[in-house]
């Protein structure tokens, strides 16, 4: 079964779920990536945990293609198609299983522990992502302990700052040259900017003119989320 499934480096960026960039920069290395890439091997779990846009999907696939380049790739739809492809008999050795924003693939009938061990103990490699707020959406208050939480405490978590640190921004400077673009990574970080965060904000901003029912719906939204609440929002409540 592994044959049928591509190499990690035929998987494009798209492909890896890695936002668009709006500018095109080459790759800056990140602080943590060599920790991420001595973290990686067989029969390990990794999670990147990080603000959303902080970069996260972008190094993890970067560190991927380069330590595992010819590995047989996995990228499930779900962690209930994840749960039916190991129950159908697929061989996870040596198979990379790519699980970005992590908290899809969680629940009774997606990763579970058990699975989580089955698939470790079966010499793959799990590479996943999670946003720092979803990640504490699952914490344990009080009794309430979500199975959830035992999963993510599995992996071995890194962490990714939003801000670049000074020598991540020494690296930026040396391949960037556009003093716009060297403001902005300055005042949003480079995997914001890339991502078009700067224009998104000003585009909600001005929409209080343009557009004031469609800003208003969108800061519910965002409230909505902000809060720890993971499901769709009610039309009712919203």
């Amino acid at each position: 079964q592994q044959n049928r499934l591509p190499l990690v480096r035929e998987a494009g960026l798209t492909q890896l779920r890695v936002h668009r960039a709006q500018v095109q920069v080459p790759y800056v290395e990140r602080d943590v990536q060599q920790q991420v890439a001595a973290a990686l091997g067989w029969g390990r779990s990794v999670l990147l945990v990080g603000h959303s846009m902080a970069g996260k999907t972008r190094l993890a696939a970067q560190v991927m293609r380069q330590r595992f380049p010819d590995a047989p790739l996995l990228i499930p739809e779900s962690g209930k198609a994840l749960r039916e492809l190991v129950g159908e008999g697929l061989d996870p050795a040596g198979v990379v299983l790519w699980l970005d924003d992590l908290e899809r693939f969680l629940g009774p009938d997606g990763l579970t522990i058990d699975l989580l061990t089955r698939l470790a103990s079966g010499k793959s490699l799990l590479i996943a992502t999670i946003r720092s707020q979803m990640r504490e959406a699952y914490r344990p208050r009080k009794e309430l302990r979500p199975p959830e939480w035992e999963v993510l405490e599995a992996f071995t978590r890194i962490g990714l700052q939003r801000r670049h640190t000074d020598a991540e921004l020494h690296r930026i400077r040396a391949v960037v040259i556009d003093p716009n673009v060297l403001a902005a990574v300055r005042d949003y970080g480079l995997a914001e900017y890339l991502g078009a965060g700067p224009l998104s904000i000003d585009k909600f901003e001005q929409g209080e003119m343009v557009q004031p029912v469609g800003r208003a719906l969108v800061q519910a939204a965002v409230d909505w989320r902000r809060s720890g609440l993971t499901h769709p929002v009610p039309k009712r409540v919203l």
